[in-house]
């Protein structure tokens, strides 16, 4: 039970760190002028790591789906 819920609360950690990253990246990407949108977005830094994250988080929700109940894994 303690395993899961430190793995609960570093999925929730970076599923929101993510969320944050990937906003800051996308505002930025948006707010240039110049060049090709789709070029601009996936050369950002800022969404790569925001998109790496958000990754991350969700092999750890499916991990944790598979192991416990979806009642304990589902407030996340």
């Amino acid at each position: 039970m303690t395993t899961t819920l430190l793995r609960v609360g570093v999925a929730s950690l970076v599923g929101g760190v993510g969320h944050v990253i990937l906003a800051k990246g996308i505002k930025v990407v948006g707010a240039a002028a110049a060049g090709s949108p789709l070029a601009r977005t996936l050369s950002n830094p800022w969404v790569i790591l925001g998109v790496a994250l958000q990754a991350t988080f969700f092999f750890i929700y499916m991990a944790l789906l598979s192991r416990e109940d979806v009642s304990k894994v589902l407030p996340l």
